[in-house]
């Protein structure tokens, strides 16, 4: 979630929302923010690695896709969802069976 609040930061958004929900056997989380939003061409290229479109300002390209590689090692995931203004990620965890 560092990642996420930490892109929201650095792209100028006042506020960020975060919500969570149970969906299925997971928790949804989405961190949405009122930024200028994601770029139409990079959108596709979020999760790559070294892919930045703020390598001027020090970004590596590497917080998105570390942060879905550990996700998808413990049975989760983060998207890219529709959000305006601003850009919205919705993380999805398993819950724990009981």
């Amino acid at each position: 979630f560092i990642t996420l609040l930490e892109n929201s930061r650095q792209a100028g958004a006042a506020a960020v929302a975060i919500t969570a929900r149970d969906s299925e056997g997971h928790l949804l989380i989405t961190v949405s923010d009122d930024g200028p939003g994601i770029a139409a061409a990079d959108r596709d290229r979020l999760f790559e690695p070294f892919f930045t479109s703020r390598r001027a300002m020090g970004g590596t390209g590497l917080g998105l896709p570390i942060a879905r590689s550990l996700l998808q090692a413990s049975g989760g995931d983060v998207r890219l969802t529709a959000a305006k203004p601003g850009a919205s990620f919705e993380v999805c965890l398993p819950l724990a069976e009981q």
